[in-house]
């Protein structure tokens, strides 16, 4: 298994204890901190190598944000804070964002509309705010290890994990990295004798906080990730097959089973399907036409986790 890479994001030059905190927090959670100040471009500028290097290749984005905005002299004109945090939203990596409430300055006017577009939840980040380094470092523990989920989605993602250890044959096993941009889960059922030579994966969304397009979008860059990380052709030679579950409370985009996320070009190199799976009424939901011979086992299985 990869080791993690979480790259820590804040204003240059300031806040080193809460950078240092964050730091030594994910190193003993067993991960590898990432820091712009310790990353040298080998090829490009400094700023391709933090901005396509070092966030493309991590598994999330943590931001100590403050009261100042930062430097505003790239070619972008806005700061280096908010290019991380954009192409981190652009590539679907988590964020985590904690605002830094340990000090009482007045916050200046282009940080404060960062600030407002970081607490969007409705974009996918999580946001906790701080007032003691000890409160930070217990909010980044759990945020990275599931922890800060809500208690009957957490139960869920851990009952679908004991439902699918040995689901209509196939062992699945939870699949932490390397690719998980947008997913709660990935469950990998790897190829075996017993299986064809076919790998099956769950994987599983919230739906309460992506849209349809973003789904899509996540689904691309983790089919994208997976044949970088293994290999082109890795879908094709493996005949490999995927479930997407989609999961709401809420709802607030009134994902319904009509309107599952589909990528026709997953039709050509792999089994796909959606499943929507409603917490509050305790429902799933198939689109129409299932293409694999797994897919109402899963749907029990994802009932017994309900």
């Amino acid at each position: 298994m990869l080791r993690q890479r979480i790259f820590i994001s804040s204003v240059m030059h300031e806040y080193e204890d809460r950078r240092e905190a964050v730091k030594e927090t994910v190193q003993n959670l067993g991960m590898e901190p990432i820091l712009a100040e310790t990353i040298k471009a080998s090829s490009g500028t400094p700023r391709e190598a933090i901005l396509d290097d070092a966030i493309g290749s991590c598994q999330a984005v943590i931001g100590i944000y403050g009261s100042r905005y930062g430097w505003t002299g790239s070619q972008s004109q806005i700061s280096p804070t908010e290019e991380e945090y954009d192409r981190a939203r652009k590539l679907y990596k988590p964020i985590y964002a904690f605002i830094d409430k340990i000090e009482d300055e007045t916050v200046e006017a282009p940080q404060q509309a960062f600030l407002d577009k970081v607490q969007n939840w409705y974009v996918g980040v999580l946001r906790r705010e701080f007032s003691s380094l000890e409160e930070l470092q217990y909010l980044v523990r759990e945020a990275l290890t599931g922890r800060d989920l809500p208690p009957r989605y957490r139960k869920f993602l851990d009952q679908l994990t004991v439902q699918t250890q040995n689901l209509n044959g196939l062992a699945f096993r939870e699949e932490s990295e390397p690719f998980t941009p947008a997913f709660d889960l990935v469950l990998h059922a790897t190829s075996n004798q017993f299986t064809a030579g076919i790998d099956n994966y769950i994987l599983v969304i919230d739906g309460d906080i992506y849209n349809h397009q973003e789904i899509i979008q996540a689904i691309q860059t983790w089919f994208e990730e997976v044949n970088r990380f293994i290999g082109a052709g890795f879908w094709n030679a493996r005949n490999a097959s995927a479930a997407v579950l989609i999961t709401v409370s809420d709802n607030p985009y009134g994902h319904n089973e009509t309107n599952l996320p589909y990528d026709q070009r997953f039709s050509t190199s792999t089994r796909y399907d959606g499943m929507l799976v409603d917490l509050q009424a305790r429902t799933v939901e198939l689109p129409s036409s299932g293409r694999k011979p797994w897919i109402n086992p899963l749907k029990k299985a994802v009932e017994s986790a309900l």
